[in-house]
């Protein structure tokens, strides 16, 4: 039944949401795909009231990284660790931007950060979209 697995969901996404860092809430958000010279990777960048909190996002979305979990398309609670291969955060004034290169490619997972959509809606976006949450 669509809404019983629509209850599970939620239900789930809480638990996920509240086991990852908060991030502070931000006034602009980009999402991009980019390539080093050597492979993909997903950017972003996101503006925030001023410096202090963008220093406290980054320091949030390495925590995400590297203890944070998101729900798969299978409704598995699994780490970020584990379909990030290495990331970069920095923070300019009141920009935070960052490189997330992924563990896989589309075509081995169905949890890939398939696009710039996927990344703002599963590492970034609120609890809307589900995965990886903001609160």
């Amino acid at each position: 039944d669509p809404a019983d697995r629509y209850r599970r969901f939620d239900e789930i996404a809480q638990t996920v949401s509240e086991s990852s860092a908060e991030l502070p809430g931000f006034e602009v958000l980009a999402a991009g795909s980019g390539w080093d010279g050597e492979k993909g990777y997903h950017a972003i960048a996101m503006v925030f009231a001023d410096e202090q909190v963008a220093v406290e996002a980054v320091v949030a979305l390495r925590e995400r990284v590297s203890q944070g979990l998101y729900l798969s398309r299978s409704l598995e609670q699994l780490p970020w660790a584990g379909i990030i291969e290495s990331s970069e955060f920095s923070v300019d004034g009141r920009v935070v931007t960052g490189k997330i290169y992924p563990t896989v490619l589309p075509d081995q997972s169905d949890d890939f950060l398939g696009s710039p959509f996927e990344v703002q809606r599963s590492f970034i976006s609120s609890r809307t979209y589900m995965l990886f949450l903001l609160r």
